[in-house]
């Protein structure tokens, strides 16, 4: 399982691995490399930390990393900021020298009919959106604050914003 550095730092972060002792059951584990972005040739440690309890391992990922995305966060934040903002204010701003496959296949997986009904549940009535993505996104950032936050908020509810990934659900299931 990946978590984010401030989602593990978190007053309110416990053992995700679900058992009923989750008080200093993490333990060091090592590290393993991983590329910066798709895009570039840069590593980066992850330190990893084992459950003494379960033997599953989690990964601590920078905050400026996604969980099984090669994609920066403010790379994608501002790519989904784009893809909801005015057709007029896109024709005014000069396009971007970035590579847009990753978060072109980012925003077409926030855009699934999957996704919207997960991240639909989870936020509940907390805000008014409609049924598209768009209102959902700016909902989302009107109410959560910047990405990192939300996205350290799904992970302590054991959520993602791209994907439900099985590492993520309560043991059992």
């Amino acid at each position: 399982m990946q978590v984010r550095l401030s989602t593990f730092r978190s007053a309110q972060f416990r053992c995700p691995f679900n058992h009923d002792d989750a008080e200093d059951c993490l333990l060091k584990h090592g590290t393993y490399m991983r590329y910066a972005d798709a895009h570039s040739n840069s590593m980066v440690a992850i330190p990893r930390r084992l459950c003494k309890f379960t033997g599953k391992t989690l990964s601590i990922l920078p905050d400026e990393m996604l969980p099984y995305w090669q994609l920066p966060v403010p790379q994608l934040e501002d790519h989904f900021q784009r893809q909801c903002s005015a057709a007029e204010e896109q024709s005014e701003q000069p396009p971007k020298p970035t590579n847009t496959e990753l978060p072109q296949r980012a925003w077409k997986r926030f855009c699934s009919a999957a996704r919207l009904q997960s991240l639909t549940e989870y936020f509940g009535q907390r805000f008014p959106f409609g049924e598209c993505p768009k209102g959902l996104w700016q909902a989302m950032m009107r109410t959560g604050g910047t990405l990192s936050d939300i996205l350290c908020e799904l992970a302590q509810a054991g959520k993602s914003l791209l994907g439900d990934y099985r590492c993520l659900r309560p043991s059992g299931m």
